[in-house]
């Protein structure tokens, strides 16, 4: 292939002369070896690209999935959690969504782990230590920027940095996270909210492929929190236009009604204006026309 693969090397106990011969079988040999190393490599590639095509073909298999389920309801609290349990194990061990509500507090919407007794424990550390926007979290910067938090590695020395409370340390190490993620919920240039993915107990680190795949499900988790909030505004907006309309209905037909009670009243009120009216109609009129 134009370049060299390595090199072989033959001792000899005692110093002699090569004969042409064994040159060209040690030649014979080190083509073997290059041919050897050569179809290795090949090998090892076609595992790559298989590994790959793989991986792209269950990333978008779960993409398809996900898109499913959040199709399935309007409810996106409804949907982003079957979202979180579609993402365990597919990307990590943890998965979590957080939604900013219309207060613009930060609620968590949704979480997933395999072991119930795990989800208890993230409950606790949610409610000893809610997220907000001025906690100066990860989720907090990734509402704020927009932009996603990546830590390939949580080691001791980060939760020391960054975490002060020792109770807070303490929850954090039996959560025993490895690796985090946090995405940007966003749609229509507005962040929405964050989704969370932490891996533990697998001991796998999340990579490089695994954010790729974490923001296309939260672009899709955005837009479905989108479509649900619009369709909610579409929902109140006619109920109140049918509100307004029957109530203008209702008025019309009081003002209708009070019409007709004040036309019978006045008729009660004055029984001979009718028959006056007749008479001065019929001498106000030609003769001839009286007669006829």
């Amino acid at each position: 292939q134009g370049r060299n693969a390595g090199t072989i090397t033959f001792y000899f106990r005692h110093a002699r002369q090569l004969q042409p011969a064994e040159l060209q079988v040690a030649e014979l040999l080190a083509n073997l070896a290059a041919a050897g190393i050569s179809a290795a490599e090949l090998y090892e590639e076609q595992i790559r690209l298989r590994e790959q095509a793989e991986g792209r073909r269950r990333r978008a298999a779960f993409l398809a999935q996900a898109s499913a389920a959040l199709g399935a309801s309007l409810d996106f609290s409804i949907t982003l959690q079957r979202v979180a349990e579609l993402a365990v194990p597919e990307i990590a061990d943890w998965c979590a969504a957080y939604v900013t509500n219309e207060q613009g507090a930060v609620e968590r919407t949704a979480v997933a782990h395999r072991d119930p007794a795990k989800i208890a424990l993230a409950t606790a550390f949610h409610t000893k230590y809610p997220p907000s926007l001025e906690s100066g979290s990860a989720i907090a910067a990734v509402i704020e920027t927009g932009e996603p938090q990546f830590f390939p590695e949580i080691s001791e020395e980060m939760i020391r940095e960054r975490v002060r409370e020792p109770e807070r340390q303490r929850l954090i190490r039996e959560l025993n996270m490895k690796s985090v993620l946090v995405v940007p919920m966003a749609s229509r240039d507005r962040v929405l909210g964050a989704l969370v993915l932490v891996t533990a107990e697998s001991g796998r680190a999340l990579s490089a492929d695994d954010l790729e795949l974490a923001e296309a499900l939260a672009a899709r988790a955005a837009a479905a929190i989108d479509n649900s909030r619009l369709f909610r505004q579409v929902e109140q907006q006619l109920e109140e236009r049918a509100r307004t309309e029957a109530a203008l209905v209702k008025t019309e037909r009081l003002a209708t009604a009070g019409r007709l009670a004040a036309t019978i009243a006045h008729e009660i009120n004055n029984p001979l204006e009718a028959v006056t009216n007749l008479v001065y109609l019929a001498r106000s009129a030609p003769e001839g026309e009286v007669r006829r």
